[in-house]
Order: C-alpha cells, then sequence, then structure tokens
C-alpha cells in the first residue's frame, strides 16, 4: 500500500484505492445501477464508481489504482477486472464504452499464509506483467518493521493518535513504548518467529503479531506504572493468542 501511495505520488499520478472484501460485487468498484426519474418516468442509469477518477480523458498519465486484500474478493468480481486490464476500457450493460488509462497494482495473501485466502484465478493473474510472491523477511529487517510501524500506528511524524488516548498519560504510553522496545523488542521478534515455525501453530503469526504485541504491553506497563517479565508475557500471550491457530495438544505458549 504504501510502495503504491509513494509512487503514483511520485509520478504525480491520479492515485486510487480499492479494499476487496467476501462480499464485494463488480457493481462496488465498477458501475452501479441506479434508478432516476425523468419527467416522472423512471429510467435505469449507470454510475461509475472507482473507475470514474481512472477515465482517460482525466488522466495524461496512466492512473494508479491499488487493489488492497485482492484475495478476500470472490472469483466473479476478480473476473470482472478481465476486460479492463487487457483493453484499458469498461463496457457498460448499455454497451456504452469508456476509455481507461490505469495501472492495477494488487496486493494480497496466498493459502500458504492465510487458510481463508481466495485463489487468483489463472486468466487474471496472466493479466498482471509481474506477479510476486514475498516471504517473511530476516529478523534485522523484521525489527526494523517493528519499529517504523509502531511510530507509524502512533501518529509520531504528525501528531499523537487519537486511538491510544485511553492511556491516563500518553507520555507516560510513549515511554514505556520506548522501553520495551528498547528491552524486549528483539525478544518479540523473536518469539513470533519462533511461533512460525513450531509444528503445533497450524497458521503462523504475521508481523502485526508483534507490533500488537509491543502495544498491548506498552499500555499494560504505563496503566501499572512499570514494566515487569510478567506484564510482558501477560501482554504477549494477550496481543498473539487470537492471531494463530493451534493443532494438536501441544500448547506453545507453555513452551
Amino acid at each position: 500500500t504504501t510502495m503504491a501511495k509513494l509512487f503514483a505520488r511520485a509520478v504525480g499520478a491520479t492515485f486510487v484505492r480499492t479494499t476487496g472484501r467476501y462480499d464485494m460485487l463488480p457493481e462496488d468498484f465498477i458501475a452501479e445501477k441506479e434508478i432516476v426519474y425523468d419527467g416522472g418516468v423512471p429510467k435505469v442509469v449507470w454510475r461509475l464508481r472507482a473507475v470514474e477518477k481512472l477515465l482517460r480523458d482525466r488522466n495524461q498519465r496512466p492512473g494508479v489504482w491499488l487493489f488492497d486484500e485482492f484475495d478476500k474478493m470472490n472469483r466473479k468480481s476478480m473476473t470482472a477486472l478481465l476486460e479492463l486490464m487487457e483493453e484499458q476500457q469498461v463496457t457498460l450493460p448499455t454497451g456504452e464504452t469508456h476509455p481507461l488509462n490505469f495501472m492495477l497494482v494488487a496486493s494480497g495473501n496466498s493459502r500458504k499464509y492465510d487458510r481463508d485466502a481466495n485463489p487468483i484465478p489463472r486468466s487474471v493473474r496472466d493479466r498482471f506483467a509481474v506477479y510476486w510472491e514475498l516471504g517473511y523477511l530476516g529478523p534485522e529487517e523484521e525489527y526494523q518493521v517493528l519499529e517504523q510501524g509502531i511510530k507509524y500506528l502512533l501518529g509520531e511524524d504528525t501528531a499523537p493518535s487519537d486511538q491510544f488516548r485511553f492511556s491516563p498519560d500518553l507520555a507516560l504510553f510513549k515511554k514505556m513504548k520506548d522501553v520495551v522496545l528498547g528491552e524486549y523488542g528483539p525478544c518479540i521478534v523473536d518469539a513470533v518467529r519462533w511461533l512460525r515455525a513450531h509444528k503445533a501453530v497450524g497458521e503462523p503469526p504475521g508481523p502485526r503479531a508483534y507490533l500488537h504485541a509491543v502495544l498491548v504491553i506498552s499500555a499494560l506497563s504505563a496503566v501499572a506504572g512499570g514494566l515487569s517479565e510478567d506484564t510482558v508475557v501477560k501482554g504477549f500471550q494477550a496481543a498473539v493468542a487470537g492471531k494463530i491457530s493451534v493443532t494438536g495438544d501441544d500448547n506453545p505458549f507453555e513452551l
């Protein structure tokens, strides 16, 4: 998402974002049917949705259309993009055709990392110029993601985020965040990486696991007025337990 936004900004292109959902229909992002009354007589018109910002007569250079959570879309919605990707145009049910000018960037998970991910049809995947599958980062890179992710979530580049104003003292919360990162950050990353490799973990935790673990531990420590090993353990378990599925009788948290 960040890469697509930065690229569009760097080249001065229109940026459009659509987030996939399991119940999404083509009408949600291409065109929707609307009933209007002309002199008291109802008639059907089609209103363009996200593609309206990508019309060729509005974009001298290709716009960037980001489809986030692409794997959450159903097959019908994915295949609705075939004409748009292949011919750079959209044809409405009325037969009216609108030329487009855009490049499509999609991000999503595969079933290797998310068992609920929908497979991308071959016909759709073939229309992407580049298909790039990423795995997990190395430990040093993941710790960098942890540090930058915490800064982003807290809005430290601009103003404190309202989502963390539950703390009685935001300054204390931020101080505890720095303490947690400094003393336990690498350990938290290593613990998440260990869970990924554990045989009892059926669905591995992603980077959000250690991001949220630091936030939960920092919040608990801010409320308690200090950091303790017990707070770290309980905060880590609370943040990560809901992000994994455990198979068999082994409990990885006990280990």
